[in-house]
């Protein structure tokens, strides 16, 4: 099981046109990243994150 502070975001054309379907920017996804309010494992070993973005939006982000 991998810690939280390894993790590095892979920005591929599957990630980046996943997150444009939810309305999300690369951009948001590091700031929530970076702005962590809450983190825990999900099924699959999966890590979720709740974060806040600079204006304030607060946004999950699932990796796996």
């Amino acid at each position: 099981m991998k810690s939280v502070k390894d993790i590095i975001l892979i920005w591929d054309k599957w990630n980046r046109d996943h997150i444009k379907k939810h309305k999300v920017t690369v951009a948001e996804v590091e700031q929530a990243f970076n702005n962590k309010v809450f983190i825990k494992r999900s099924y699959l070993d999966r890590v979720v994150i709740f974060g806040k973005t600079d204006n304030e939006r607060f946004i999950t982000v699932v990796l796996f």
